[in-house]
């Protein structure tokens, strides 16, 4: 068996493009429960936010500068590298 097969997956992380990070922040926030655990940028550009255990990224884009988009990051339980 390789190791990537081997490797036992915990969660996965899907990434949202959006238009106004903050406003969306703030929606996961207020009216779907979720508490952001980190934000970057001034204004906001990119969020972390997540709820009973599942986090979800959003990040900012517009026309003239999209996002480099992922449908989701994976996270292994041993920290490697999935290749």
């Amino acid at each position: 068996m390789s190791s990537t097969q081997s490797t036992k997956l915990l969660r996965a992380a899907p990434y949202f493009p959006v238009t106004d990070v903050e406003r969306s922040m703030n929606f996961y926030d207020q009216v779907l429960g979720f508490r952001c655990e980190y934000s970057a940028g001034v204004p906001l550009q990119f969020a972390i936010c997540s709820r009973d255990g599942l986090p979800v990224m959003l990040r900012s884009f517009t026309a003239d500068a999209p996002a480099f988009i992922t449908p989701a990051n994976a996270f292994p339980c041993d920290g490697a590298k999935l290749g």
